[in-house]
């Protein structure tokens, strides 16, 4: 999440750090420390040792070095480290992804059905960057309802395990409650990326995720109705 330095997956990562650090500190109060060190801090370390060993292996500089530049000040560090961060547009805070939905509208003819897999490159030439405006090019309106549908149905059943059926997370539950949260993840990151339209990483995850937590909400149903 920190090496894409996407501006949605940071937001989902500190949306995470808060939920989790509630659960840590208001809901599971036991071995507070323990957990924020392992939850929190121990995958930021890893992250930063994973960059500085491929740093090493591929001979580029990382942020010990850069940390270091910086402090002495004798270093272009903009001009050194280009490498290392991901260049923003200055111009447009959505990096023109409302330009790209806009054309995709204008150039939508087929609205009903669309356009068939990958529709955004045929019709912008670019991908679409946003699980609606990606279905919409791609499948019309009746792509879109159903994964509006998708969409909603696991919201409200990732609610219900969260809020209602498994409050207090421990080790019979963590598995169902990681769904979850993997699900609102990668919801939050469709608003402004394909994500799991296209089928890759994102749509394993998330109908992997996807389906176990729907299991799990009809065996609880079915418990209860017995």
């Amino acid at each position: 999440m920190f090496s894409t330095q996407s501006r949605i997956s940071l937001f989902g990562y500190l949306l995470g750090v808060i939920i989790f650090s509630y659960y840590i500190f208001f809901v599971n109060k036991n071995n507070k420390l323990k957990k924020l060190l392992l939850i929190i801090v121990f995958p930021i370390i890893t992250w930063i040792l994973t960059i500085e060993l491929i740093s090493i292996s591929k001979t580029t500089p990382a942020f010990l070095e850069y940390f270091s530049d910086k402090i002495s000040k004798d270093v272009d560090t903009q001009e050194k480290y280009k490498q290392l961060f991901r260049k923003s547009d200055k111009g447009s805070f959505s990096s023109r992804r409302t330009e790209d939905w806009q054309n995709i509208i204008k150039k939508n003819q087929n609205y009903i059905l669309g356009y068939g897999v990958l529709g955004d490159r045929y019709l912008i030439d670019q991908t679409a960057s946003s699980i609606l405006f990606y279905n919409y090019a791609s499948g019309g309106i009746v792509s879109v309802f159903i994964f509006l549908i998708l969409i909603f149905r696991s919201i409200f059943i990732s609610i219900k395990l969260i809020f209602k059926n498994y409050r207090l997370p421990d080790k019979d539950n963590y598995l169902v409650l990681s769904a979850c949260f993997v699900i609102f993840f990668l919801i939050i990151r469709s608003l402004v990326e394909s994500s799991f339209a296209v089928f890759g990483i994102d749509s394993l995850i998330f109908f992997t995720s996807y389906f176990f937590i729907e299991q799990t909400y009809k065996k609880i149903n079915n418990k209860s109705i017995i």
